[in-house]
């Protein structure tokens, strides 16, 4: 990679303002930014949809060798799904599955794109938000980072996509205490137990990042793309037979009083803290 090519990746990464503009590309790479800059990133229906769009697309086309997944902004890399959409779009079962497939299929597009995706983590990367990085290849962060599971504290059960992408980093016993916890851990946590491969100061975070695409475009494309192919081949496990075991639990999530109330408390709690 040219010098100026390599500036001019770091630069996208760096960029700490949030942008209208959630996409940018160059010669072999991308940067997408996750969210609007607002309530740390959390992604609306909508949101999640681009992002399905956007990977889906390049798959199908000459897409780019070299994705960095990233916020919208410095403070956070996502909160995840928006709650304030839940109580109009995630409760009852039929809404909360739509909900979910929609989730699952964004997390599944960048899980399953051809070319290696890199998530570049500063600030909180929780729920919905830990899930997408958990689906990148690789996790770079910075000693802001602070990531985790609280789905238990709503009343939001794991899909199977999340679930596999995560329990590749840090297998079941640690899914396990993330979730039953609710426990926001460190970066430095985070690396010990597997969720993120690379930590670095927050300074050289978006020139960590630019050297790893740099690395990426520098190596052999047929090598790169072959190598994620039979790697994630090789950690995928088969369990279709038992998803159908999970549709009855999710009734029970999804048509819960203790659901419904969660997400209320939560949104006048957020509200009375404006």
């Amino acid at each position: 990679m040219e010098q100026w090519e390599f500036e001019q990746v770091e630069s996208a990464c760096r960029s700490d303002e949030p942008r209208a503009e959630r996409v940018l590309t160059g010669d072999g790479w991308a940067v997408v930014r996750l969210g609007s800059g607002e309530r740390r990133n959390a992604l609306s229906l909508s949101d999640w949809q681009e992002i399905t769009s956007t990977f889906h697309k390049w798959a199908t086309q000459d897409g780019p060798r070299a994705v960095v997944l990233r916020g919208n902004g410095r403070s956070a890399f996502s909160a995840g799904a928006d709650i304030a959409e839940f109580p109009k779009l995630r409760i009852g079962l039929n809404r909360a599955a739509a909900y979910n497939a929609t989730i699952s299929d964004a997390i599944n597009s960048v899980a399953a794109y051809p070319w290696p995706v890199v998530a570049m983590i500063n600030g909180i990367a929780v729920g919905g938000g830990c899930e997408l990085a958990a689906a990148c290849d690789v996790r770079i962060a910075s000693g802001a980072a602070v990531m985790g599971l609280p789905i238990s504290k709503l009343g939001v059960i794991l899909g199977v996509t999340e679930t596999q992408s995560l329990l590749r980093l840090v297998g079941p016993a640690k899914l396990k205490w993330l979730i039953f916890s609710g426990e926001l851990i460190g970066a430095e946590e985070a690396r010990r137990i597997g969720l993120v491969e690379s930590l670095v100061d927050e300074s050289n975070l978006s020139r960590s990042t630019a050297q790893f695409v740099s690395a990426v475009l520098g190596g052999s494309p047929e090598t790169i793309r072959a190598s994620k192919y039979v790697t994630d081949l090789c950690s995928r496990s088969s369990v279709s037979r038992d998803v159908e075991q999970l549709i009855p639990m999710a009734v029970a999530a999804y048509e819960s009083d203790g659901y419904q109330q969660r997400v209320l408390e939560f949104l006048k709690r957020r509200s009375g803290d404006r």
